[in-house]
């Protein structure tokens, strides 16, 4: 990578930053970036170039990782002046019902609270309680507060009706 490639990716990451990504969106980005600098060895950008690092990324990662790198190299080009070398992502058919060998058994289930429970870690069993008892992600907890338990308005954000 030469010295230039690094001062436009500085450049890239104060926008970034001033388009108000989260700094791990922003170290993402900057990763990806890097593997397709590193992947075009100082070949002038061409749709062909990022078409064959398209496929590159295709034979070595998951589709939605391949998707999330594409929206990086897409989002690099269209910020460089070059939105005609933008690529598709690929389409992914989501699955309505997980796997069955992905979910957990109620057995692993009582495991882990115990598990919990015995590290005396009231706040962990909880926590584990509350996603298989909603389904939710991770990254909603945040959303589970007494406020809105009381108010209902956990469930009316988990519904889709705000």
């Amino acid at each position: 990578m030469t010295t230039y490639n690094l001062e436009v990716l500085n450049q890239y990451k104060i926008h970034l930053h001033e388009e108000e990504r989260s700094q791990n969106t922003i170290q993402k980005y900057l990763r990806d970036l890097r593997t397709f600098l590193v992947f075009t060895h100082g070949q002038e950008l061409s749709k062909l170039v990022v078409l064959a690092f398209k496929e590159y990324i295709i034979a070595a990662y998951a589709p939605a990782s391949v998707n999330s790198m594409l929206a990086a190299i897409n989002g690099f080009l269209e910020w460089l002046g070059f939105p005609q070398y933008k690529v598709k992502q690929l389409k992914i058919q989501r699955e309505i019902f997980s796997k069955p060998e992905k979910e957990l058994s109620q057995r692993e289930y009582e495991r882990l609270i115990q598990a919990a429970e015995k590290k005396k870690n009231r706040k962990l069993a909880l926590l584990i309680q509350t996603i298989c008892a909603t389904g939710i992600r991770v990254s909603e907890l945040r959303h589970i507060t007494v406020s809105a338990l009381r108010t209902g308005l956990f469930w009316v954000c988990r519904l889709g009706v705000l």
